[in-house]
């Protein structure tokens, strides 16, 4: 496989992974998108496009690699892509491939994300309760103690994974990591991943 195919593998799986751990469900690639940014001139081996469902909207994700986004003629094509597509009434975001690697981020959500279990009947509901107990905020090693039976911290984890509790992912997590309630109507944007919404004027 070439090197910019695996640049953009790597990238998809960043990705997804930072969305999922958000609580957002990658669907696929974006092949009409892809369409678009291939007749700009940006290859597969330059570009991906995904499509993701997110608070019950649908978003067209596109990834440059570093070889795009370095180079300022190719990510303004990419940009022009995004606006003619937005003009269309898409959602388009554009996540540069910095904002993908920034840790402790990434790193955090690669340790939910392949540690994670299915939670045990009744998780949900205990943490809720360890959670409210504490004033709304609970650390993970208070909520993996009222958990009984094994891989209590994997199970944390998989209800964070499912949209049941939240964590800081932007500081490295640890026993005391703070975990909270998810807001059932998440009031953060994409911004907060630095993936950038793209609207048409």
């Amino acid at each position: 496989m070439r090197r910019g195919c695996l640049n953009v593998k790597r990238l998809e799986y960043e990705a997804s992974v930072l969305a999922s751990v958000h609580g957002v469900v990658r669907i696929g690639c974006h092949e009409e998108l892809a369409d678009l940014l291939r007749q700009a001139s940006l290859g597969d081996d330059a570009i991906s496009a995904l499509l993701f469902r997110g608070t019950g909207r649908e978003y067209d994700v596109i990834l440059p690699t570093d070889r795009t986004w370095n180079q300022t003629r190719l990510r303004q094509r990419v940009f022009e892509v995004g606006l003619r597509a937005s003009a269309v009434g898409r959602r388009i975001l554009i996540v540069p491939p910095a904002e993908l690697r920034l840790q402790p981020r990434l790193r955090n959500a690669q340790k939910i994300f392949h540690t994670k279990t299915v939670p045990a009947c009744g998780d949900r509901e205990t943490t809720t309760a360890c959670i409210d107990a504490r004033g709304g905020e609970a650390a993970l090693v208070e909520c993996e103690a009222a958990l009984a039976g094994p891989w209590s911290k994997e199970r944390v984890f998989g209800l964070v994974y499912c949209g049941h509790l939240a964590m800081d992912l932007e500081v490295e997590i640890t026993h005391s990591s703070a975990v909270r309630l998810r807001n059932p109507y998440p009031d953060w944007g994409w911004e907060t991943l630095g993936w950038r919404p793209v609207q048409a004027v």
